[in-house]
C-alpha cells in the first residue's frame, strides 16, 4: 500500500512493481513489448505473473494472443499499474470496513478490485493479465507461511480464456430483469449462465422477453437457450433477425443455430401469453 501512495505523490504515468523473488521469462522484453502495443490506453493493473481463482464465477477473457481480460488474480509479484489505476485502487483498499479479517493483500485485490461489476455488467476497474505470463516466483522460504516453495508458474486456464473470447458487439439491449451478462454472466448476482455445451465460444444473457442489438465482424452462428439451472412458465419464443429460430421452455432448452453474416443484427426472447414473467435465457455464439 505505501508503494502505491508513493506512485500517487510522484504522479507518476505507469509503475511495474515486482517482488524481490520475481523470475522472468526467457524473452522477457521483447513479450512485454507486445503485450504493451495490446495494451489500451485506459487501464487500471496489468498482472505480468498471477494464479487465477474462481474462474467458474469470474472468468477471464482473452482479449488477443497476448493480452486477456482478467478475472479475479492473485499474486502481487509483477503488477503493472497506470497513474490513474493506483489511486482508484489505493482509494478502494484503503477503505477496510469491507475487508476480512486477517485477509491477504492479493486475495482483498481479487475480491474489491477484480470481481465488482457496474449497474451495466461491466467490471469496475479495467485489469488485464499477459498471455503467457512473463514473470514467475522463485523458490525460497516464504515471509508468510515460512516454508520453502519452489519456482512458482502459475499457469492460466486456458480452457476458460478459449471458452469466453468474445466475437460480438452489443451496441443495445432491453432485459426483463438485472443487466447484460457478459462473458458468461447472467446479468445479476455474479452467476454464471449454465448449459453441458463444450463448442460455447461466446455467451450473452438476457432475461426474456429482452432484444439484444448486437455487430458481429465475422460470420457466426447464435443459438438461444434456456440456462440449465431454470425453466419459464410460459414458452419463450426465439427470434433472429425477426426470423423464427424456435421455442425454449424447459431447462437447458436450445432454439435453432442461425448462422450471423457480419453486420448488425437483432436477437429476440418474446413471451406473448404473460408480459410479466421472465426467463433465465441467454445466447450463444460460436464460430462456423
Amino acid at each position: 500500500m505505501s508503494i502505491l501512495v508513493d506512485v500517487v505523490r510522484a504522479c507518476l504515468d505507469n509503475v511495474l512493481i515486482l517482488e524481490d523473488d520475481a523470475v522472468f521469462a526467457d524473452g522477457f522484453a521483447d513479450k512485454l513489448a507486445g503485450v504493451l502495443d495490446d495494451l489500451p490506453t485506459k487501464y487500471d493493473q496489468l498482472y505480468l505473473g498471477y494464479q487465477l481463482l474462481h474462474t467458474d464465477r469470474v472468468p477471464p477473457a482473452r482479449i488477443t494472443d497476448r493480452l486477456g481480460r482478467a478475472g479475479n488474480c492473485n499474486r502481487n509479484h509483477a503488477i503493472m499499474y497506470s497513474g490513474d489505476g493506483a489511486e482508484r485502487i489505493l482509494t478502494q483498499i484503503m477503505d477496510l470496513s469491507n475487508r476480512q479479517q486477517r485477509e491477504h493483500i492479493d486475495h482483498w485485490l481479487g475480491r474489491a478490485v477484480h470481481e465488482p461489476l457496474d449497474n451495466n455488467g461491466e467490471h469496475r476497474y479495467d485489469v488485464y493479465i499477459a498471455i503467457p505470463q512473463l514473470v514467475y516466483q522463485n523458490d525460497g522460504p516464504s515471509d508468510i507461511s515460512g516454508k520453502t516453495n519452489q519456482v512458482n508458474k502459475w499457469l492460466y486456464n486456458g480452457r476458460y480464456l478459449r471458452e469466453y473470447k468474445p466475437l460480438v458487439e452489443v451496441t443495445s439491449y432491453t432485459t426483463a430483469f438485472g443487466q447484460v451478462g457478459r462473458h458468461g454472466r447472467l446479468g445479476y448476482e455474479g452467476r454464471m449462465a449454465d448449459v453441458s455445451d463444450d463448442e460455447r465460444t461466446t455467451v450473452i444473457s438476457l432475461h426474456a422477453p429482452s432484444t439484444l442489438f448486437l455487430r458481429s465482424k465475422d460470420p457466426i452462428y447464435a443459438t438461444g437457450y434456456m440456462n440449465s439451472t431454470g425453466s419459464a412458465r410460459e414458452p419463450v419464443k426465439v427470434f433472429v433477425d425477426g426470423v423464427a429460430a424456435g421455442t425454449v421452455q424447459s431447462a437447458g432448452d436450445r432454439g435453432e443455430s442461425h448462422l450471423l453474416e457480419p453486420g448488425d443484427h437483432c436477437l429476440e426472447f418474446r413471451i406473448d401469453k404473460n408480459q410479466n414473467a421472465f426467463a433465465h435465457t441467454f445466447w450463444m455464439f460460436r464460430r462456423p
